[in-house]
């Protein structure tokens, strides 16, 4: 992503998917592999990686083009998979 353009219409893309990101989440805080996904969830739910791009592209985001709308549109998100980490940690 530190390549991507994104004043080129990319913000968009990425805000959309990571609403869907959101949408998919777990009660407990996981998060799906792909989003939108109408699959039943899999062994690889969960992963670090493609679900760590809730965090990581809003703040990138934000780093980039100053926007933070981005992070506060997930932040719940952002919050419960942190959290489900952590307890996973344990």
């Amino acid at each position: 992503m530190p390549q991507c353009p994104l004043s080129y219409g990319f913000l968009s893309v990425f805000r959309q998917w990571l609403s869907e990101v959101s949408a998919a989440a777990f009660p407990d805080g996981g998060l799906r592999q792909i989003a939108p996904d109408k699959r039943k969830p899999g062994y690889f739910e969960n992963s670090c990686g493609w679900c760590d791009a809730i965090e990581i592209i809003p703040w990138i985001i934000w780093k980039r083009m100053g926007i933070l709308e981005t992070a506060e549109e997930n932040y719940l998100t952002m919050k419960n998979w942190i959290l489900f980490n952590l307890d996973r940690a344990k």
